[in-house]
């Protein structure tokens, strides 16, 4: 996970896991507030009470749904020693300077893919592990639906990017295991096995990369009833 260093402030983890620590300590919060806090950090900017409300009890008359918005906020704050949730008449959103992983691992990404980052740089960076984890799963809320839609996007991009680079630095178990690590979360990737066939093939493993090259092909004929790219069918014949 991200740092886990005691520093004074209240951090929101979405990754793996949900958790809310304040300090050292976890926070632990029933589901009406967890979702709460969840959908806060998701959000870049404060929100509306009622859209909120609305959100989160979509099946009762918004004037209900406002009461159980006051009495999760109530409870929230209560708990965290009003350190994780600001309220206001007509907004909610999260207390200024909580960290939220999802954030933190998303500017991480965005710097891996930035045009001025360099296989020298790229490939030194050691704390990459966020880049695995998977944004809050089990969790089929529309909001978090399409927040994780997008963090798979961005993270697969930023760890091809780390696997090409380690390649690129000869750094083969490196790669291996980005490209690894990549491929749990898209099996169907062909860029990512090609990217693994070719680490294997770099430290003379052909055994491996010819089992990664079947398996891929065979995997594509089960669930897509298609043949890989002619580029990656003819992977060993390329020169090297």
């Amino acid at each position: 996970m991200l740092s886990d260093v005691s520093d004074g402030t209240a951090r929101v983890q979405l990754l793996s896991s949900f958790a809310c620590r304040i300090d050292e300590s976890e926070v632990m919060l029933a589901e009406f507030p967890r979702n709460l806090v969840a959908l806060l950090a998701l959000e870049d900017r404060r929100v509306p009470r009622a859209l909120i409300a609305e959100r989160l009890w979509p099946d009762i008359e918004p004037e209900a749904a406002a009461k159980r918005l006051r009495q999760t906020l109530w409870r929230i704050r209560r708990l965290t020693a009003d350190r994780v949730v600001r309220a206001s008449q007509d907004t909610v959103g999260l207390a200024e300077g909580v960290r939220v992983d999802i954030e933190e691992a998303v500017t991480l990404a965005r710097h891996i893919l930035s045009p001025e980052a360099v296989n020298d740089e790229l490939a030194a960076i050691g704390d990459w592990r966020p880049l695995g984890l998977p944004l809050l799963p089990g969790c089929e809320s529309e909001e978090v639906y399409l927040a994780r839609q997008r963090w798979d996007r961005l993270r697969l991009l930023a760890l091809e990017r780390l696997a090409e680079a380690s390649l690129a630095q000869g750094r083969i178990p490196d790669a291996i295991e980005l490209a690894s690590v990549a491929i749990a979360v898209d099996d169907l990737n062909e860029g990512l096995h090609r990217l693994l066939v070719r680490a294997n093939l770099a430290r003379r493993d052909i055994a491996t990369a010819k089992r990664i090259h079947a398996g891929y092909s065979l995997l594509l004929r089960e669930e897509l009833d298609v043949e890989p790219s002619p580029e990656f069918r003819s992977i060993f014949a390329t020169p090297r």
